[in-house]
């Protein structure tokens, strides 16, 4: 059990570990992150998690429960009060008087988890539902592009004259006037066909995440019962184009607790899959010739999405804690703190509260792409950007591709207040119709009922003794063939090639000819670089692993000895 809390923040303010744990559970339980009635981890793991004593997290816990914050019973474990009425709320930007006391906002108090099929709840949640969505934008902040102005309007003249939105509408997309100028050598490499037909052939390159075992079982009971919800006369109007509801308002439940992020559901938009977001965003807030932040190395796709909606490209170089803050001339920033794709490198506490402040100077906006940071092997959690940013200038994405199955494709986007509507209007364009309407509602039921979390679990567990191994083959068989970046999390292993071009290049083919693939990381560059590599492992076996290593050590023989 996992949860996300502001610990290192309140490290920093008050020195003693016990008291930092315990104004970062407070902060989490008032806030609403903690939702009322749900279960905190054990001392013990409070203790491998953040680098303390169990004395010192029993000691929290105790501080806790003389106040009033939290329940503790043998044999069940320590929850959240369900008594907590009478307190002020906590300003979720507040910083300061500390000793105050703050009672959780209306919508956290109505949305832990297990409290969707609660009849109260749901009218507690269609009261919130019916407060205004979207203010004003800030004066000071970026405005909306060209072509997202123009689609908001559209919108809302549609909506006026009571015209639907159709497809045929698109043609503001910038997207076909730039199409030449995409810069195809962005575009991923291929394998190539390999040359020793009676090896089988290993991949490390990144592969289609499948469920198997008893979270298949799950899913395949939520779907059925997603399949009856159906028949119900009420499930359409449930799916509107922002995506269904139960999801959003689950998805707000979880992000409270695993990354700490407090969101409304109507903050929340779904769409197919986390690229459609990033795109719809670049031609929502990039106008022709725009300079937009990126991080050097990045995901290629956003690279293109950024050069498709006429942005320029400041590319961010990197060292081994990730994106080097810079104050740059840019209203724009795409980042991927949890964890950097590709060199896989968790930002520090202090450069993110750097990249806050930027925005902060500049009115500008920061697209914090989660990708890939659902499966942890150690370390201390650090708050996302999102959980940190109390001028709302951090539009935060997520995705379920990578955590559930490749063929899941629902991302979303957690978006500040005012932006969300543009982001709708934009998504009618493209889906006219709420898409993946069956899927969404069996991901809300199997998040509902803790069957996400039982997944993560136990595929943590086993991604964790894989990793493991391809760090140890590694380091006993290539060593020093590439200088590996640090980290401790996600499906895959960046490392940078430290012997020349020429001796990297007869490595893989000599590689290849021995039927091992992986992903050359080269179309990750935005600046020249030294080649580099990244290798997943989630698909692989403890035998694929030891075999795939030995026939790269067997391949560096053949070039070292040329």
């Amino acid at each position: 059990m996992e949860i996300m809390i502001s610990y290192q923040r309140q490290l920093e303010r008050h020195g003693h570990k016990y008291l930092a744990l315990y104004y970062a559970l407070r902060e989490g339980i008032l806030n609403g992150t903690l939702a009322r009635g749900s279960r905190l981890p054990s001392t013990r793991k409070l203790a491998e998690v953040y680098g303390i004593s169990r004395g010192s997290a029993a000691e929290a816990y105790d501080l806790l429960l003389a106040e009033g914050y939290v329940e503790s019973a043998v044999g069940r474990g320590t929850y959240v009060s369900d008594e907590l009425a009478g307190l002020p709320p906590l300003h979720s930007n507040s910083t300061s008087n500390e000793q105050s006391h703050h009672q959780p906002s209306a919508w956290s108090q109505s949305n832990h988890v297990y409290d969707n099929d609660d009849p109260k709840a749901k009218a507690k949640a269609k009261e919130n539902k019916n407060e205004k969505e979207n203010e004003d934008l800030p004066s000071d902040r970026p405005q909306l592009s060209r072509w997202g102005q123009r689609v908001l309007d559209l919108d809302h003249r549609s909506s006026i004259q009571g015209q639907p939105n159709n497809s045929e509408q698109t043609s503001t997309n910038p997207i076909s006037s730039l199409h030449g100028s995409l810069n195809h050598s962005l575009l991923p490499t291929h394998l190539h066909a390999c040359t020793e037909e009676h090896l089988s052939p290993i991949s490390f390159a990144p592969p289609d995440i499948l469920l198997s075992g008893s979270s298949l079982a799950a899913w395949k009971t939520a779907l059925a019962a997603a399949s009856r919800d159906m028949q119900s006369p009420d499930f359409a109007g449930s799916t509107g184009i922002a995506g269904d509801e139960r999801l959003r308002e689950t998805i707000c439940t979880h992000l409270g607790r695993t990354r700490g992020i407090q969101a409304k559901p109507e903050q929340v938009v779904l769409c197919s899959g986390s690229m459609e977001v990033i795109v719809l965003l670049c031609q929502l807030l990039i106008n022709e010739q725009d300079d937009v932040v990126l991080e050097d190395p990045c995901y290629n796709g956003i690279a293109r999405a950024i050069i498709a909606s006429g942005g320029q490209i400041i590319p961010a170089p990197l060292d081994r804690h990730g994106i080097l803050p810079q104050d740059w001339a840019s209203q724009l920033l795409f980042v991927t703190p949890g964890r950097q794709f590709p060199t896989g490198v968790i930002l520090p506490l202090a450069r993110r509260q750097q990249l806050l402040q930027w925005a902060d100077r500049h009115s500008a906006w920061i697209v914090e792409d989660d990708y890939d940071s659902e499966f942890r092997w150690g370390g201390r959690p650090i708050e996302p950007l999102k959980a940190l940013d109390t001028s709302e200038s951090v539009i935060y994405v997520g995705s379920f591709s990578k955590s559930m199955f490749s063929g899941l494709r629902i991302g979303y986007a957690v978006m500040p207040p005012g932006l969300s509507s543009a982001l709708i209007a934009a998504k009618k364009l493209y889906d006219p119709l709420p898409s993946s309407q069956l899927e969404q509602r069996a991901l809300a039921r199997f998040m509902m009922r803790g069957e996400y979390m039982r997944h993560l679990r136990r595929m943590t567990r086993l991604y964790r003794a894989r990793f493991d191994l391809l760090q140890q083959q590694m380091d006993e068989q290539l060593n020093g063939l590439f200088e590996w970046m640090p980290t401790d999390s996600g499906l895959h292993r960046y490392g940078i090639w430290t012997q020349s071009v020429e001796q990297y290049e007869w490595f893989r083919q000599q590689a290849r000819q021995l039927q091992v693939y992986w992903r050359d990381a080269a179309d990750s560059r935005l600046t020249p670089g030294p080649p580099s590599v990244c290798f997943s492992f989630a698909q692989m076996d403890e035998l694929q692993i030891r075999e795939g290593i030995q026939r790269l050590q067997l391949a560096w023989q053949r070039v070292s000895q040329v």
